[in-house]
């Protein structure tokens, strides 16, 4: 899906290459904008959500109006749009996909900011990564630290010799 970035205050999105780059999405979401699109009479361009009056929606009205209320309704607490986007990166994280790619698919400019901003690892990942590196040790040959300029294989050599 191609998509430009308006600001929805009135002006341009300053993005660069990133705020003009294919916009991915999953299967199902693909699915119904493609239905959204042909039941708006399938244009080839323009808003994808216009309001009544053919112009940008007011997404502070938005929240405040309609999302905010439904998600108090569900139980929920709503932590705003990026909250959507920072979720993105983790559970991509959590799947292991790479950080240069997580941060092609939100179109970040620079890794730093989705590393920074957006990737969060929780206590739970922490707590099991540690857990892993503990078990690594374990099974980790007991050989002699290494000397200056020496590389591991040969402390391998070195101490296998001394056998």
């Amino acid at each position: 899906m191609h998509a430009s970035s308006p600001d929805t205050r009135g002006g341009e999105s300053q993005r660069g290459w990133a705020g003009r780059a294919p916009v991915p999405v999953v299967t199902q979401l693909a699915r119904r904008l493609d239905s959204h699109r042909r039941m708006s009479g399938n244009p080839a361009n323009g808003l994808m959500f216009p309001s009544p009056l053919g112009k940008s929606i007011n997404l502070d009205a938005l929240t405040a109006d309609i999302i905010v209320p439904l998600v108090t309704r569900a139980g929920v607490q709503w932590h705003g749009w990026h909250a959507f986007r920072r979720g993105l990166a983790t559970n991509l994280h959590r799947l292991g996909i790479d950080d240069m790619t997580i941060q092609r698919i939100l179109r970040h400019t620079n890794v730093a900011v989705t590393r920074r901003c957006y990737i969060k690892t929780a206590d739970s990942d922490a707590a099991a990564a540690m857990k892993q590196f503990g078990r690594s040790l374990e099974y980790a040959p007991k050989y002699a630290p290494l000397r200056c300029g020496e590389t591991a294989s040969d402390v391998i050599d070195r101490t296998e010799n001394v056998r």
